[in-house]
């Protein structure tokens, strides 16, 4: 049998040239001089290892649960002259275990299993990996959220591995199966345009500018500055970030153009008070409306072919929530019907129509539009109360993705 050594030190030939001196790092000139010595010529201590081969540790394992370990060490110590006592005990150890695992007449060889143990049994991890694997090559995204239900959809009825429920995936545990599997987390491929930085800051400029604007010169409080948001929230819950192979060059994520979905308008002002939603749905009488009792009774509801927002939409959004609000808080703080307030929204064709802006103007209400293509980067709900509403949709998807692996059939 033949034994290789592996080596695990750092010795390395550095030129000369490349060493620091003393005045660099301010250490002794005699002691620099002997740190670089050693450095330039490779003489750093460079311990070897040595790797027994698989029948080896199977010979030397069942010699030792015969015989003893000091005699394996005396038997072998020929043949293999740095074998020593701990590492017969581990090849036992590991001989014993698989002789109890796996019955046969004769184990004629031994693995070497190096690193941490397993979270998961085999039968689970093996499970998973097929799942994500299949989930992937069918397009679907792939994230943390996506392992946690699966797993717990395939260990749900099993009480044999009831003490994995209490199991949360971290960062770093998703990042060791990622990298077992060769993905990467990559976005999905969008057709939206890059934007430069010299637009986003001109955009920037001229947005602030006129909020900053229309406060300072009307005295707006901040119960009276409503930003309002419409964001889908779909039938399919799609991640735009999902895990793909290494370096590939587009990344398909199935359903992530899917359209169908409820555009819900929120509206928050800036002093934190978040007013009734107003949800849009795709019919085209108030049949397509859900039962009113399933929702709360503050919530105003409308359809339309698309679901998406036109003029009639936003004037009923401005008729039926906004007004009613400014209307009470102007009362609450005492200000006159004709105080101004100030409107944030997306620049899009329905909020810009002659009767929309007239209708804005009864109320004494100022307008800022978000530049179009940075509502991702500039509108206020985006960076802060769409994701809280992201992650609950996400959270309630998770644990019906559960319950729906737990009751089918597991990829073989």
């Amino acid at each position: 049998a033949v034994v290789s050594t592996q080596s695990t030190g750092t010795g390395a030939d550095i030129p000369r040239n490349c060493l620091p001196t003393a005045s660099d790092t301010g250490i002794p000139e005699k002691t620099v001089e002997e740190i670089n010595s050693n450095l330039a010529l490779g003489t750093g201590t460079c311990q070897k290892r040595t790797v027994y081969t698989p029948i080896q540790r199977a010979q030397i394992g069942r010699y030792a649960a015969e015989h003893g370990i000091s005699s394996a060490v005396r038997h072998f110590k020929e043949q293999l002259s740095k074998l020593e006592t701990s590492t017969v005990g581990r090849m036992k150890n590991m001989y014993l275990k698989k002789l109890e695992e796996t019955p046969v007449e004769e184990i004629t060889a031994l693995g070497s299993k190096r690193g941490r143990p397993k979270v998961l049994p085999d039968e689970i991890d093996k499970q998973l990996t097929n799942w994500i694997l299949s989930l992937r090559r069918a397009g679907g995204t792939v994230d943390r959220h996506i392992i946690y239900s699966v797993l717990q959809g395939l260990i749900s009825g099993k009480p044999q591995h009831a003490h994995l429920l209490l199991f949360k995936p971290s960062n770093g545990w998703c990042s060791y199966l990622y990298q077992k599997l060769n993905l990467k987390r990559r976005r999905a491929t969008t057709s939206r345009p890059p934007i430069s930085r010299a637009a986003y800051d001109e955009h920037q400029l001229r947005y602030l500018g006129k909020i900053t604007t229309a406060v300072v010169e009307y005295d707006i409080p901040n119960e009276l500055i409503i930003t309002i948001d419409q964001t889908p929230s779909r039938y399919m819950v799609v991640n735009k970030t999902t895990m793909a192979e290494k370096n590939s060059k587009r990344v398909a994520v199935s359903n992530a153009e899917d359209k169908r979905a409820i555009t819900i308008t929120l509206y928050v002002t800036l002093s934190g008070e978040m007013l009734p939603f107003h949800m849009i749905y795709q019919g085209k009488t108030e049949r397509s409306l859900p039962d009113r009792t399933l929702l709360p009774s503050s919530f105003v509801l409308s359809q339309n072919p698309k679901h998406w927002s036109n003029t009639e939409v936003t004037l009923k959004l401005l008729n039926e929530v906004v007004s009613p609000f400014l209307e009470d808080t102007k009362r609450k703080l005492g200000l006159p019907e004709n105080q101004k307030s100030l409107i944030i929204w997306d620049d899009f064709r329905a909020h810009s129509t002659d009767d929309v802006l007239a209708r804005a103007s009864e109320l004494n209400c100022e307008i800022a539009e978000v530049p179009k293509n940075h509502t991702h980067l500039l509108a206020p709900l985006d960076l802060t109360v769409n994701k809280s509403l992201e992650t609950f949709e996400a959270r309630k998807f998770s644990e019906y993705y559960s319950k729906s692996i737990a009751n089918r059939k597991m990829p073989k």
